[in-house]
């Protein structure tokens, strides 16, 4: 193991601008919004500065998805200065496919196939590696309450409680034919990058397939209205996408994906149309899209149409 940093900032002093730890430098980056643990940049891997308890968990866990093929970064050391553990891990690069497809519509106006491409293959080696954790999940619920969000779109939106738990059911009942598997849950283009998936750390479960399927979706799901939409895949691109985790699917005796879509993207629409009270005016344009996919998704019209196209 490497030597360990001079000093850590302990719990009670402030965030330290940066830490030296080997001769390499690592800057202050964020502390992580909704877990203590403080995240440093160096010029090939991240330094995560933290509760034993918190980050020991997670070296673990993020050492299991490694074993187990998931594209995720490589722990490189780990120790422990005083009340203060930390850990080093692999940088992804510095562009993720966000960073990548939002170039792309700025000077090419359109995401090239090449970087399509390498989307997909990251995809691949996500699902294939994905679908090993059925073994483990099978005792755990189908959604937790973080990822489902069902009581609060009730609570924000009560007028039209009852339809959502009609569409609830109607979505929970189609998907209970897939397994429930180890789900990152915001699983889109900022957290995928070319050599892997960064912010696993907040892992849920679900049904295989949420993440995959949803994740094509993303920007649409993300935007209130067609005009926000910051890229857009082509319908062929739409089309290879989904004829690759329907393959998966196949390889692995399940359902093919692509005939599932609606209700996955349902319930990815009610996690994104909740809790958006710092931005009213986006809150707003959402609920009222919700309203509207709602009512079609219940007659069973065909909802990624609209999601695309409205």
């Amino acid at each position: 193991m490497s030597k360990t940093p001079e000093k850590l900032p302990t719990p009670d002093e402030k965030v330290a601008e940066s830490i030296t730890l080997d001769g390499e430098v690592f800057t202050f980056v964020k502390v992580r919004e909704f877990i203590p643990v403080s995240i440093y940049k160096g010029k090939n891997s991240f330094l995560k500065t933290g509760s034993r308890d918190v980050l020991e968990k997670e070296f673990d866990f993020q050492k299991h998805l490694f074993e187990l093929g998931f594209p995720v970064p490589s722990m490189t050391n780990m120790g422990e200065v005083g009340e203060i553990f930390y850990f080093t891990e692999e940088s992804l690069g510095e562009d993720s496919f966000e960073d990548l497809f939002l170039r792309d519509v700025d000077e090419r106006k359109e995401i090239p196939d090449e970087h399509f491409r390498r989307l997909v293959e990251i995809i691949r080696k996500y699902a294939n590696s994905q679908i090993k954790t059925s073994a483990e999940c099978n005792n755990h619920e189908r959604f937790t309450q973080s990822l489902l969000r069902h009581d609060l779109i009730n609570e924000e939106i009560p007028d039209v409680a009852d339809k959502t738990n009609e569409a609830l059911k109607k979505a929970l009942n189609a998907l209970s034919i897939f397994p429930v598997v180890l789900t990152h849950g915001d699983f889109h283009a900022a957290n995928i990058f070319p050599k892997g998936i960064i912010d696993f750390e907040g892992y849920t479960y679900a049904p295989f397939g949420y993440d995959l399927l949803t994740n094509i979706y993303a920007a649409y799901i993300f935007s209130s209205e067609k005009s926000e939409v910051k890229y857009s895949f082509t319908e062929e691109q739409i089309r290879q996408y989904l004829d690759e985790i329907d393959e998966i699917c196949t390889i692995h005796n399940l359902p093919k994906l692509s005939g599932y879509r609606d209700h996955f993207i349902f319930l990815r629409l009610i996690w994104a149309t909740v809790r958006m009270h710092q931005w009213p005016k986006t809150q707003a344009l959402r609920y009222a899209r919700y309203k509207r996919i709602l009512d079609e998704y219940i007659k069973g019209s065909n909802i990624e149409d609209m999601l695309l196209t409205s």
